[in-house]
């Protein structure tokens, strides 16, 4: 694993534990909640619970693997460019041959 990528994925599952924390994203889901019908809000309750539970065994990992896509993809972008750059400019054509 890329320590970048891990250090990318720790502090974004940080930012988001955080906004999830917020009063304000505690206040949407308990409206939510209050707001559906008495025979539905056991059900929503409990799948936010299941959603929650799922986000903190797997998330931190799939941010990571995502992290790494990321910079994987910026990598081969920056390769890619720096070829095309160093063809352009006529460095990476082949020799002249010598004359004997």
């Amino acid at each position: 694993m890329s320590p970048l990528a891990e250090w990318l994925a720790r502090r974004l599952w940080w930012l988001m534990l955080k906004l999830m924390r917020t009063r304000g994203m505690r206040r949407a889901q308990t409206y939510l909640i209050r707001r559906a019908p008495p025979e539905r809000a056991a059900k929503m309750l409990a799948n936010l619970h299941r959603q929650n539970r799922l986000a903190r065994k797997i998330g931190l990992k799939l941010l990571t693997i995502a992290m790494q896509l990321l910079l994987a993809s910026v990598i081969i972008t920056l390769v890619v460019m720096g070829v095309l750059y160093l063809a352009e400019i006529g460095a990476l054509k082949p020799p002249r041959e010598l004359k004997s």
